[in-house]
């Protein structure tokens, strides 16, 4: 099943699955020991940009974190195989980006932060998995990136049970209750 790229829009929330150990490990913190082989459940997320700041699908790529840091990844790698087993499951739009200054000002951010190669924050994922460890607040996970760059505009996404101060889960995008969903492979 093919994403309809000419849909997609600068702002657009990524939602991947994999089947691998960490995949796994994400699945049962987040969504319990039932799902945590469930591949319609995210455990990867990443958000749409344009390299020339225009929507044109040609142009269209997934910003996202991975180790050692953002990358900049085609939807023809998610398409093929599936880039490291990963498969986009699901696509979700917020509403702040129906505004196009938005998303220029988004594009940007992430123009400037993939130049800037920040860093993957392993800390983080790792503090998800056991909270003793503490995350570095300059670094970001996949789906805690989303979420900065949401908050950086003013919004959030809700989640039940997520609270503000709280880190998310790319399943907390998936079940977000003010997002608009606008494809599925499922």
């Amino acid at each position: 099943m093919s994403i309809p790229k000419n849909m997609l829009r600068i702002g657009d929330i990524c939602l991947m699955s994999a089947q691998s150990p960490l995949a796994w490990a994400i699945r049962l913190r987040t969504a319990g020991i039932k799902n945590m082989f469930n591949k319609k459940i995210a455990n990867h997320a990443g958000i749409v940009w344009s390299i020339d700041n225009c929507n044109d699908p040609a142009c269209l790529f997934i910003a996202e974190m991975e180790m050692p840091c953002i990358r900049s990844t085609s939807f023809m790698e998610y398409e093929k195989a599936g880039y490291w087993s990963s498969q986009i499951i699901m696509i979700r739009r917020h509403p702040i980006y129906d505004d196009s200054a938005k998303q220029r000002f988004l594009n940007e951010r992430i123009r400037k932060d993939v130049i800037d190669a920040v860093d993957y924050d392993t800390k983080g994922i790792l503090e998800y998995i056991w909270p003793r460890i503490e995350d570095r607040p300059d670094e970001f996970y996949c789906s805690e990136y989303v979420r900065h760059e949401i908050q950086m505009d003013g919004a959030d996404f809700v989640t039940p049970g997520l609270e503000k101060g709280d880190d998310c889960s790319p399943s907390d995008i998936e079940f977000a209750t003010n997002l608009q969903t606008i494809w599925t492979r499922f």
